[in-house]
């Protein structure tokens, strides 16, 4: 191909890759001037939003000072006019008055000097032709100065009814404008408060703290909703741990850490999908095995089969003997109720027969007590004997390099049971206590449902934490157990901290300083009407910062 054609192809191409790229560039920048007209646009509405509500607050007011000023200037200019004309009137009266006076006077003396005393009647029948002629003259000028004066007036009047008639046509219009502004503004606001509502109890529902201490609810539900979106998915990613652990169990795979919930949310996010491709990598290799097993039996087929049927029988002699206690406590519950049975038959009956029926019973019942644990600490004993031969033989025919769990792994050791010297119960996860707040005056005890919402969802809370929480309801069991409600010390100080040093209770009702600054509820064991009740306390008035008795504010720091 001569060169000039591969010139003229070269630059075809080169035409064409450049078009493509302006092509792009238009596009590229389109689209970004679409962005930018919108995000202006929008700020332009914003800033003319502000300043029609400005200008029409401004012209509201100076329409508001037009008017005084109008209605205040026409009260002048009627007022002057009336004296204008009160003084005009005046004026030409004693004008005419006097002009009368003088011609009175003058064609007097004119007629005495030069009628005769013949002529006098006469004269003076002229005189009062001359006088009723000049009154009518005068009474003329008058009217007309008053009809003057009252059209005048008439125009005032019409200029003002015209000015202030246009006023209220403009009131009108600007009163329907501003009610159809706030029936918009309130209607944006309800559906924004229903908006955070609904936050606040998705929130209140996994646990977390909502904001509602901010003025704009469009700041809460903002706050609120990032609040979901970061952790409450932390609290869901739980929810499928139990049967995966029940699963990786029975199948003896190893199991890796769950992510923290108050990490961020992408890296739990990153750690809860490499904890769930490892447990399940780890369960299809095992399942390879066992079907590779199946197809290739080998030396190591029986004795893994075994190990299988081994970890099978420990798991399910494991739920036996967890059906075993079961069964005891159920005993011993049965027997605290006939107990209660007892007393109550007590109260109706004789001390004497009721004391023999209650000390035969409780014999009975601890001889089948002992027989049970005795029995079960048996079975208990063999399974561990047979377990423990069952492993040295698997010792004795497994490879060298495939190495055994110890017995220990095996072998759920036998436990004590009965309950430990010097207590009345043995230790166990306790149902939720009554529970009860000091009331607003700080002088007896009410409900805990007199609260608002936030503040119960966040005391039940607390106090579902102390009874099934992992690290918690042993300590908090045993308070309940030894019957603690001495007051001394607060139950967050003894179940949570594990530091009664720095507990600053001493029998108050107020919450102590340590649960304060560590940010939780603080409450104590009472006894009220008879039964074990917790009792959740306030916090300090100086502390509130001005909160009601039912918010939250005033039982934690938010």
């Amino acid at each position: 191909m001569p060169s000039a054609e591969i010139e003229k192809l070269v630059d075809q191409r080169t035409n064409f890759i450049k078009g493509q790229h302006i092509t792009l560039l238009a596009a590229s920048h389109k689209a970004e001037l679409d962005a930018a007209k919108a995000a202006e646009g929008k700020r332009v509405t914003d800033e003319l939003k502000a300043k029609h509500r400005d200008e029409l607050n401004a012209a509201k007011a100076a329409d508001q000072r037009n008017t005084n000023e109008l209605k205040a200037k026409h009260k002048d200019q009627l007022d002057a006019a009336k004296a204008a004309e009160q003084r005009a009137t005046n004026e030409l009266k004693a004008k005419r008055r006097d002009e009368l006076a003088v011609a009175k006077a003058a064609e007097r003396k004119r007629v005495i000097d030069e009628l005769s005393a013949d002529h006098q009647d006469r004269l003076i029948a002229a005189v009062a032709v001359e006088r009723e002629r000049i009154t009518k003259e005068l009474d003329a000028a008058y009217q007309v100065e008053i009809d003057s004066l009252n059209a005048s007036h008439q125009t005032m009047m019409d200029a003002s009814n015209g000015a202030h008639h246009q006023y209220e046509q403009q009131e009108a219009a600007d009163l329907q404008e501003r009610e159809a502004l706030e029936m918009r503004i309130y209607r944006a606001t309800a559906d924004m408060r229903l908006i955070n509502h609904v936050l606040v109890e998705g929130c209140e529902y996994f646990g977390l703290n909502p904001v509602t201490d901010l003025e704009s609810d469009f700041d809460k539900a903002r706050q609120n909703a990032s609040i979901l979106g970061n952790y409450g998915k932390k609290y869901i990613s739980r929810l499928y741990r139990g049967p995966i652990e029940r699963l990786f169990l029975r199948l003896d795979i190893p199991l890796g850490q769950c992510p923290a919930f108050y990490e961020l949310p992408k890296q739990h996010d990153a750690q809860l999908q490499a904890f769930l491709q490892d447990g399940f990598a780890e369960l299809v290799k095992r399942f390879e095995q066992l079907n590779a097993a199946k197809r290739t039996p080998d030396s190591n087929a029986d004795t893994r089969q075994i190990e299988v049927e081994a970890r099978r029988r420990a798991y399910e002699a494991a739920r036996q003997r967890e059906a075993e206690v079961e069964e005891i406590q159920r005993l011993e519950d049965e027997v605290t109720r006939q107990r209660e049975a007892e007393a109550a038959a007590f109260q109706r009956r004789g001390y004497e027969a009721v004391q023999a029926q209650r000390l035969a019973g409780e014999a009975a019942r601890g001889r089948e007590v002992e027989a049970a644990e005795s029995k079960l600490n048996e079975d208990e004993a063999a399974e561990a004997q047979r377990l423990a031969g069952e492993a040295a033989r698997w010792r004795e025919a497994e490879p060298q390099d495939f190495e055994m769990p110890d017995d220990e792994e095996l072998v759920t050791p036998a436990r004590r049971r009965g309950r430990p010297p010097g207590s009345g119960k043995k230790l166990k996860k306790l149902g939720v206590l009554p529970a009860v707040v000091r009331n607003s005056t700080n002088d007896d005890w009410e409900s805990l449902n007199q609260l608002g919402p936030a503040a119960r969802s966040a005391l039940q809370y607390q106090q579902k934490t102390w009874t099934r929480g992992d690290k918690f309801w042993k300590e908090f069991s045993r308070l309940v157990r030894d019957s603690h409600t001495d007051g001394e010390y607060c139950l967050g100080c003894r179940v949570v901290a594990h530091n009664r040093g720095k507990c600053s209770l001493n029998n108050a009702n107020i919450a102590c300083d340590h649960c304060f600054d560590a940010q939780r509820p603080c409450g104590k064991l009472i006894e009220l009407d008879g039964e074990l009740t917790v009792a959740w306390l306030p916090l300090d008035e100086e502390l509130r910062e001005g909160a009601g008795w039912q918010d939250l504010a005033t039982w934690v720091l938010p």
